[in-house]
């Protein structure tokens, strides 16, 4: 798990696994253990975000919100449908 997060932070682009893969510098052979990971059960993807959740409300409690929900505040600086950056 922790290779695939090094990846998910470390990756230029968006392209799954290969991206993870070649970010990260590992040989080709790993593509097919690192897709494994996302196929086993041993990962429970509700549990892992719930906790997630858990911990970034525990950790930043003057998270600004509006009618009981968080608010988020994100740009549009780019189109994915295009892969290129957005003029502002």
């Amino acid at each position: 798990m922790l290779v695939v997060l090094a990846g998910f932070s470390v990756r230029e682009d968006l392209l799954g696994v290969t991206s993870i893969v070649r970010g990260l510098g590992l040989q080709p052979k790993c593509y097919d253990r690192i897709l494994d990971f996302f196929h086993s059960s041993a990962l429970d993807l509700g549990k892992l975000t719930r906790t997630w959740a858990a911990q970034v409300l525990n950790n930043h409690p003057g998270l600004l919100r509006y009618n009981g929900r968080i608010v988020l505040v994100g740009t549009a600086s780019r189109c994915p449908s295009r892969e290129r950056k957005c003029p502002l």
